[in-house]
C-alpha cells in the first residue's frame, strides 16, 4: 500500500502546477473557468485538512502521521487512499493533462 504522505505531496504538486497555470497568461487554446483566488482557497482548505489529520507526516514523525492513525483500520486507509488518488486525478484532469510520476 502506498504511503499516505506520498499521496498528499502528489496532490500538493498537482494543485501547485494548476495554480501556476491559472496565474500565467491564458493562450488561445486553453481558458480556465475558475479564478486563481477560488483555486487557491480550495488548495488552502485541502492543506488545512491535511495538516489537521497529519497527512504530510512520515519517517521520523510517523507517530503523528495519518498512516499511524489508520494502521489498524484498512477500510479507512483504503478510503483515504482512494480520496487522495481521486483528488490528484481530478486536479490533473482540470489542468487537461494526465498525472505522471516523472515529476517526483
Amino acid at each position: 500500500m502506498e504511503v499516505l504522505a506520498d499521496l498528499h505531496y502528489r496532490c500538493c504538486h498537482s494543485f501547485e502546477k494548476l495554480l501556476k497555470a491559472v496565474a500565467s497568461p491564458v493562450d488561445e487554446t486553453r481558458g480556465f473557468q475558475v479564478s486563481h483566488e477560488i483555486l487557491e482557497s480550495e488548495f488552502d482548505k485541502y492543506k488545512l485538512w491535511a495538516a489537521n489529520v497529519g497527512a504530510m507526516h512520515h519517517g521520523d514523525r510517523y507517530k503523528l502521521s495519518l498512516d499511524h492513525r489508520l494502521r489498524e483500520s484498512p477500510f479507512y486507509q483504503d478510503r483515504v487512499t482512494s480520496f487522495l488518488t481521486t483528488l490528484e486525478q481530478k486536479v490533473w484532469i482540470s489542468f487537461d493533462i494526465k498525472p505522471s510520476s516523472a515529476w517526483f
